[in-house]
């Protein structure tokens, strides 16, 4: 979706420059490519918050693992 929105930002602005007014985008078109770039920018951002939580949440994950299994050889010694 974020590429969808993102290729129709593109096109809104080709399409600006292409009708009467030729050279000219009018301030709705540049709305539109504003807000297209905004939830683009919002999935590909959030989609990198995710990816890092998740690889934080894996590391905190085997740190605890490696502690209880350490601790486990301890208590057994």
């Amino acid at each position: 979706m974020a590429i969808a929105s993102f290729i129709v930002a593109i096109c809104f602005g080709v399409a600006g420059f292409i009708v009467p007014p030729e050279g000219e985008i009018h301030e709705s078109v540049l709305y539109l490519i504003a807000q297209f770039m905004l939830l683009t920018a919002s999935l590909f951002g959030v989609g990198a918050m995710f990816s890092a939580y998740k690889r934080k949440c894996a590391c905190n994950a085997s740190a605890m693992v490696q502690n209880a299994v350490q601790n486990n050889s301890n208590n057994n010694a």
